[in-house]
């Protein structure tokens, strides 16, 4: 496991979703649902651990939760599926607390649409508490809180 030095979890976060879908069983992966993916990822680590899994903000933009770095990263794939060839990151060295979200967060919220993990996180008081409408063709760009996320996620802890 490698988890100090210039090591990129946010990317290798994502890349293991990515891995993940199965796009011969029609399992795409958008921006869109990757988006929700990763921020699960962060708010469920923030919740078991106490500490966030990425150093990245996370921003409510209208569809819901963003990580302005990994929009960026797979922008020109625009809502179609992400292909598997673009993960390239060191997947094995994601740090363990951090895999074993990634796995419960897959087997939680993987079988859901871009869709339904947008309307998911709409209906969850992070993103609520962060968005605010922007005027025109702006985006809100507020963060959504570490301890938003920690808080809110928290309470679904046994």
């Amino acid at each position: 496991m490698r988890s100090k030095g210039n090591y990129d979890v946010l990317n290798a976060v994502a890349d293991s979703f990515i891995l993940s879908a199965d796009p011969v069983l029609g399992d795409l992966m958008s921006n869109l649902r990757l988006q929700k993916l990763v921020y699960y990822t962060q708010a469920w680590h923030l919740a078991h651990h106490g500490g966030p899994a990425f150093p990245d903000r996370i921003e409510a933009w209208r569809h819901g939760p963003v990580v302005p770095r990994l929009y960026q990263r797979f922008r020109n794939y625009g809502g179609g599926a992400i292909p598997l060839v673009v993960a390239t990151s060191d997947i094995d060295g994601v740090p363990d607390s951090v895999e074993e979200i990634i796995k419960a967060v897959w087997s939680q919220y993987g079988g859901l649409t871009a869709g339904q993990l947008e309307r998911q996180t709409h209906m969850e008081s992070p993103w609520k508490q962060a968005y605010t409408p922007a005027p025109g063709t702006m985006r809100c760009e507020n963060e959504i809180t570490h301890k938003s996320m920690r808080d809110f996620y928290r309470q679904y802890l046994s």
